[in-house]
Formats: C-alpha cells, sequence, structure tokens
C-alpha cells in the first residue's frame, strides 16, 4: 500500500469513528420529551388530538429524571408514557391510556411499533389469562415512573408483574397458584419483605388495592407503599419502616387460637425496634362469566392483603 491509499484509509477510519460516536451521542441526548414529540398518531387515541404539538397543554409531568411523561385531561382521564434504555443506545417506549398499552423502539432517529423484548408474550399472557372473559374485558397498564418494572391488571381481579431483565420482560408467578391459602399468602409476602423485593411482595396484595393506592396515592413509589402498608404500633407509638432494607427480619405466625387476629407478621428493624402487623385480607373470586352476563363456575379463590386490621 503506497502513502497516499494509507492516507486515504485513515481519513475513512477517522470518519466512521466520528459517525459513529455522533450517532451515540446524539442516542443519549434523547429525553422524554424527545420521545414524546416523535411518537405516532395511533400513540394518542381518543385523547383530544393525535399530534403532540396539540396535546402540550395538557402535559401535567414531565420527568426527565426517571424518563416519564403524563397527561391529564379535564375529564380526569390520563395517558402516561416512559422508556427503558437499550444497551446499544436505542429506547424502548411504553404509552398506555384508558385500557390500551402500546410499545414503540427507537431507533435511528425513527419511531416504530415492536413486540419484542418479552413484549408479545406479555400480550399472549393477558389473552390466556383466568380473569379474562367472553364479553367485556379490560386492562390497567401501569407506565413504571420509578424503577424497570411493570404491573398491569385485568378485570381488576388478576394482576400481573413483569421483570425487566437482560432487556426482556420476565412475569413473576410466585403467586398466586389455582389453590392458593392464607397462609401460603403471608409466607409468599414475608418472603419477598425479607428480600427487600417490593415487585414480589405486589404479587400478594389486591391488585385494585395496588392500583388505587401504590399507582395512584404514591405515584408509583412501591417502596414507600409497602413501607406504610406493614406500619404498626410499638411502645413509642406509630412505627415503620423508611425503606425495606431497614427490616432486619419479618416473620410469619399463624395463631389460630388468638381472638383478635390469626394471621400477624412479626417486623424486626436494625434499629433494634420491632412490632407486629395484622394484615387484613380479602378474597377475590373469578367466575365464568356467561354471554347473559351472569356468573357461571366458580374458577378461582384467591387471598389478598389489602391494608391493616384497624
Amino acid at each position: 500500500m503506497n502513502p497516499r491509499q494509507t492516507f486515504v484509509m485513515l481519513v475513512l477510519l477517522v470518519v466512521t469513528m466520528f459517525g459513529a460516536t455522533s450517532s451515540a451521542v446524539a442516542q443519549e441526548q434523547v429525553n422524554v420529551k424527545t420521545l414524546f414529540d416523535m411518537l405516532p398518531a395511533d400513540a394518542f387515541l381518543l385523547l383530544p388530538s393525535d399530534n403532540p404539538g396539540g396535546l402540550e397543554k395538557y402535559i401535567k409531568v414531565c420527568d426527565y429524571r426517571n424518563g416519564y411523561l403524563r397527561l391529564e385531561f379535564e375529564d380526569q382521564g390520563s395517558w402516561e408514557m416512559c422508556y427503558w434504555n437499550l444497551k446499544n443506545g436505542d429506547k424502548l417506549v411504553a404509552t398506555s391510556c384508558a385500557g390500551f398499552f402500546s410499545f414503540y423502539l427507537y431507533s435511528d432517529g425513527k419511531m416504530t411499533p415492536t413486540w419484542n423484548f418479552g413484549i408479545e408474550e406479555m400480550y399472549s399472557a393477558i389473552e390466556e389469562s383466568i380473569a379474562m372473559n367472553c364479553c367485556d374485558n379490560w386492562t390497567l397498564f401501569h407506565v413504571p415512573r420509578r424503577g424497570t418494572s411493570v404491573y398491569l391488571t385485568i378485570n381488576g381481579l388478576e394482576a400481573q408483574v413483569y421483570k425487566w431483565q437482560n432487556e426482556t420482560f420476565v412475569r413473576l408467578n410466585e403467586y398466586p397458584t389455582r389453590n392458593s391459602t392464607h397462609r401460603q399468602l403471608l409466607n409468599g409476602f414475608v418472603g419477598a419483605l425479607n428480600a427487600g423485593d417490593t415487585d414480589r411482595c405486589l404479587q400478594y396484595i389486591l391488585p385494585t388495592y395496588v392500583s388505587e393506592q401504590c399507582m395512584g396515592l404514591f405515584e408509583g413509589n412501591k417502596e414507600q407503599f409497602l413501607c406504610e402498608l406493614i406500619a404498626g404500633e410499638d411502645e413509642t407509638g406509630h412505627v415503620k419502616p423508611a425503606k425495606l432494607n431497614d427490616i432486619k427480619k419479618a416473620t410469619y405466625r399463624y395463631t389460630p387460637d388468638d381472638g383478635f387476629a390469626n394471621h400477624t407478621v412479626l417486623i424486626e428493624l436494625k434499629n433494634g425496634s420491632s412490632y407486629t402487623f395484622y394484615p387484613s385480607l380479602e378474597t377475590v373470586e373469578i367466575f365464568e362469566l356467561l354471554p347473559g352476563g351472569e356468573n357461571g363456575e366458580l374458577l378461582r379463590t384467591t387471598p389478598y392483603i389489602v391494608g391493616a386490621v384497624g
């Protein structure tokens, strides 16, 4: 290779590296508002406008740090979006509104619908849910503002929790089983508490309660919601952990002879204090729904935690 050819090769190499670097930088500079402005019209179904510019005035929350954006409307309705960073610099975007949710892939400056990353399996699990019926179904998909996991409910009767692992949504399915008992419920919940795993904990809590309290009142702050849920009293008054990591050990106690509560959880904190949590339990029954709107066969009964007693 002569000197001129060598020079040309070096120039081409520098240009190629510069182009790759510029592309990476451009990807990093993309934020939740940038992605919102690039969404296609079908991301805004049932909204006052199908154009991002026409929806600017409805932006209630634009959380750049957590990659979350929410629109709110006069009729109390809302629309949400968030995104996940992919290792190659692309972004996976989710939108949710009025029982509908969609995923889009942002890559090379373009936004396209996607069914990858475990999303197709997610849709299949919803369709195969025991809570689905013949006539009237709705899914409430909670876009995560904090963390990366997805929580959704089907007809308010069943919840599905998906962890984001190795760029794929993986469903948690420890609970419920077809014949879940109160003891299985509390043993599983205590195990999740001791592991400090907020997503696992949510499996054991009434789906509508999680939607209203955790995803609504606490705006998706699962750890704060759980710490409030398991709060109790000791000799000094109201006590609770500030975070799950403050728990030294949680122990489930089954006391059938106790006139006040058969199921209790002893919470020992790392600061030396301890107290008893008295979970309030509620059972969800899922019936086969017949075409006439009447209930058919009882398909499953599932106990859940729904706050505390007293």
